[in-house]
C-alpha cells in the first residue's frame, strides 16, 4: 500500500518500557499526563483493540489518510482523513477502512491523573481538524517521534510530556472557548459549515442533536451554533430540518412511498409533526405538494 507523502516509516511503534512508565507515574512533572507509546500503521484490513489489551492506556487516534468506519462506544461512526478520536482505558474499538482503500493511522497511548479530565473534555465522535490545525498536530506528532527516538531518559520523557500536553491542550481546551467575539477567518468558518452540512446530509435518516453536529465539527455547541447562524442565517437544527424537508420533496415526487414511510425514513416518528414541519417549511401540506408537483401518468 502506497500513501501520498508517507508520514512516518511503515509500522513504526515506540513503546515506553513498563518500569519507566511506573517511574513516570510518580514523577513530579509527568505524573499528571505522560506518554506510554506511539505507533504508526498503514492498514488495509480491520484494526482493533480488544477489551483486555492495553488495560491502563487511553488512546488518541488520528487518521492522516484514508477513510472508513470506527466501531466504538457500541456504535459505528464514519471517520475520514484529518479526524481524531478518543478511546478511554478499557474501551474496545475497531477501525475498518473503506473498501478498496487503506488508512494511515497514528495511535498515541497516554496515562496520568489528567487523562480523565482530557477525556471529559473530549467527545465520543470523530472530530474534524482544519488545514492549520492538522499541520500543527502533525508537526507535534513528529516532534514526539523525534524525541522518543533519542531514548528513554527521564529528561527525554519530561520533554515528551510537555509536547503531548501542548498538543492535547491545543485540540481540546482552545476549542472549549466560546468567546463569540473572536472571529475566525472567513474561509475557515466556511469549511466548518461545509463539514457540518455534509454530516447532516449523510444522517438525514437520524435525529441529530446540536451537540452531535457541533462535536463532529470540533467545537462547543454554543460557539458552533453562533458560527453556523452567522454563515447561513439559520440555527443548525433548523437547517437540518430544512434539508430533511427538501429530501421529503424529492421522495414525494419521485416515488410512490406513503407519507408515513417517508416520515419514518427521515427519522421523524410523529406523522403529525412531520406534516406540520413540512407545511411550515414548504408552504403546503405533503399531500398537496405531491398532488401539485407530480406529473399525471398517461
Amino acid at each position: 500500500m502506497t500513501f501520498r507523502k508517507p508520514f512516518l516509516p511503515a509500522s513504526l511503534s515506540i513503546m515506553v518500557p513498563a518500569p519507566l512508565a511506573t517511574t513516570l507515574q510518580e514523577d513530579v512533572i509527568c505524573d499528571r499526563l505522560y506518554l506510554t507509546g506511539l505507533s504508526y500503521y498503514g492498514i488495509q484490513d480491520q484494526f482493533s483493540r480488544p477489551k483486555q489489551s492495553d488495560p491502563q492506556d487511553n488512546l488518541f487516534l488520528y487518521l492522516r489518510q484514508g477513510r472508513g468506519s470506527i466501531n466504538a462506544y457500541g456504535n459505528y461512526k464514519r471517520i475520514q482523513a484529518g479526524q481524531y478520536f478518543l478511546i478511554p482505558v478499557g474501551e474496545e474499538f475497531s477501525l475498518n477502512p473503506s473498501r478498496g482503500e487503506g488508512c494511515e493511522l497514528i495511535v498515541v497511548r497516554f496515562r496520568g491523573a489528567m487523562a480523565g479530565e482530557i477525556l471529559r473534555h473530549g467527545v465520543r465522535h470523530a472530530v474534524t481538524l482544519m488545514g492549520g490545525e492538522r499541520r500543527d498536530l502533525e508537526r507535534l506528532l513528529l516532534q514526539l517521534v523525534n524525541c522518543l527516538e533519542r531514548g528513554f531518559s527521564i529528561e527525554t520523557m519530561r520533554y515528551a510530556t510537555c509536547i503531548l500536553s501542548y498538543a492535547l491542550a491545543n485540540l481540546f481546551y482552545s476549542r472549549s472557548s466560546s468567546d463569540e467575539d473572536d472571529e475566525m477567518p472567513s474561509n475557515a468558518s466556511t469549511m466548518v459549515v461545509e463539514v457540518a452540512t455534509q454530516y447532516m446530509r449523510e444522517h438525514l435518516e437520524h435525529r441529530l442533536r446540536l451537540e452531535e453536529i457541533a462535536a463532529h465539527a470540533g467545537y462547543t455547541p454554543t460557539y458552533f451554533s453562533s458560527l453556523f447562524r452567522r454563515k447561513t442565517g439559520y440555527s443548525p437544527i433548523t437547517y437540518f430540518n430544512i434539508m430533511k424537508m427538501q429530501r421529503a420533496c424529492e421522495l414525494l415526487t419521485s416515488t410512490r412511498m406513503r407519507i408515513l414511510d417517508i416520515c419514518a425514513q427521515l427519522g421523524i416518528e410523529d406523522n403529525y409533526y412531520f406534516s406540520r414541519l413540512f407545511t411550515k417549511t414548504i408552504g403546503m401540506s405533503p399531500k398537496m405538494y405531491r398532488k401539485t408537483h407530480t406529473q399525471p401518468q398517461s
